[in-house]
């Protein structure tokens, strides 16, 4: 017999209403205002699948494992996030962030892909390795290049790391019709920091097999070729599902599974 909880993942009964709300006002998300103690350390798993037009069958099926816990870097305290996405035989992408306990803010990201390699990005000392190899703007490869004029335009500024989108939502401060405006930056790429905009849609209850309601916020983010909606629940603060549509035909799913790892 499952959990509960367990059986969000499997939400197909989607909704029992969504809340209709007026275009509101523009938060900028800034230092100090996400609720970082609404998040708790422990471990979550997502799965993530793929769907070539919604009535189709799933592929691409990869398993994300976060780990978050509370510890302290050179006497300052930090969330750290570990996260580890899996295919069906192998791990294909790695993550470690360190984060300022109070406010969010990136102070070490460091990732590897099976494909390509390690880069590790440090906010405090400003600095950029590929591959344990430090870069800099006397770099003259184009994708090097890219990477170290992104990591300029954020370095010096408040920014949120992109890559931990699905702890930084709940921490938001949530109320219908607002637009919230965050400086994301997804360390370590070639994307520039990005004031990316997403609207509190309304509320929305996800229904499962056994008839247990969630209550979320919904959030949504547009932009060319892109559309995303989040389900947040309101009561413990996590993301609890994500549907993502790509050029008005790939469909993206996240959905939380709830056991420990």
């Amino acid at each position: 017999m499952l959990k509960k909880k367990t059986m969000v993942v499997l939400v197909l009964a989607m909704v029992c209403f969504v809340t209709n709300v007026s275009a509101g006002d523009t938060i900028r998300v800034n230092r100090g205002m996400l609720e970082t103690a609404a998040l708790k350390p422990g471990v979550n798993h997502y799965l993530v699948y793929i769907k070539m037009y919604k009535d189709k069958p799933s592929s691409y099926q990869h398993i994300w494992t976060r780990k978050v816990t509370r510890t302290l870097l050179n006497n300052r305290p930090v969330i750290n996030i570990y996260q580890s996405w899996e295919d069906q035989d192998s791990v294909l992408h790695t993550a470690s962030s360190a984060n300022d306990a109070a406010t969010m803010e990136p102070l070490r990201h460091q990732f590897w892909w099976k494909n390509t390699g390690t880069v590790d990005v440090d906010f405090v000392q400003k600095r950029v390795r590929e591959n344990a190899k430090e870069i800099s703007q006397k770099d003259t490869a184009a994708a090097t290049k890219k990477r170290w004029n992104a990591f300029v335009t954020a370095k010096d500024s408040f920014c949120l790391n992109w890559h931990l989108d699905l702890e930084i939502f709940p921490l938001l401060p949530f109320r219908e019709g607002v637009v919230f405006e965050i400086p994301f930056y997804d360390p370590g790429t070639t994307a520039p920091l990005t004031k990316a905009h997403y609207t509190v849609a309304g509320s929305e209850t996800l229904e499962t097999f056994d008839n247990w309601k969630v209550d979320c916020w919904v959030l949504t983010h547009t932009e060319k070729g892109n559309q995303e909606k989040f389900w947040i629940s309101k009561r413990t603060r996590e993301v609890i599902k994500m549907e993502q549509l790509i050029n008005d035909k790939i469909y993206r799913y996240k959905l939380k599974l709830d056991y420990k790892g």
